[in-house]
C-alpha cells in the first residue's frame, strides 16, 4: 500500500497486487476523505480476498454494479417509467412495438449503466 500523488496534487491511496500473474492496482480512496486507518482497513479486506482467491478489484466492481442496479436509477426504470406514461397516448400495438424494440435493441447494451440525469 502506498499514497500516490499527481503532479496536480492530488493523493490516493492505492494497493498494488498480483492476480492470476497479473499486476493489478486497487484504489483505496483519496487523502484526505479516506484515512490512513481507512486505508489500512481497506487493504486488509483486499489481502483477505486475495487468500480466499478472489480478486478485489472484480469484487468492488460487483458491489458497485449490484448498488447500481438497486437504485432504479438505470435506463431501463426510467424507460419504463416513460413508457407507462404515453402509453394511454399510443395504441395498444404501438406501445407494444416500442417495448419490444427497447427490450430487444437498447436494455441489452445499456440496462447495466447508470442514468446520467
Amino acid at each position: 500500500m502506498y499514497l500516490f500523488v499527481t503532479q496536480n496534487g492530488g493523493k490516493y491511496f492505492r494497493l498494488d497486487y498480483r492476480f492470476l500473474g497479473k499486476r493489478k492496482t486497487l484504489a483505496l480512496g483519496v487523502y484526505p476523505e479516506t484515512s490512513l486507518k481507512e486505508a489500512r482497513i481497506k487493504r486488509d479486506e483486499a489481502r483477505k480476498l486475495l487468500s480466499d482467491s478472489i480478486d478485489p478489484f472484480e469484487a468492488k466492481k460487483a458491489r458497485k454494479l449490484k448498488l447500481i442496479t438497486e437504485t432504479n436509477n438505470s435506463f431501463e426504470a426510467i424507460a419504463a417509467e416513460w413508457h407507462a406514461k404515453m402509453k394511454s397516448k399510443w395504441s395498444e400495438g404501438h406501445a407494444q412495438r416500442k417495448w419490444h424494440l427497447l427490450e430487444t435493441n437498447v436494455f441489452p447494451c445499456l440496462v447495466r449503466h447508470p442514468s446520467r440525469v
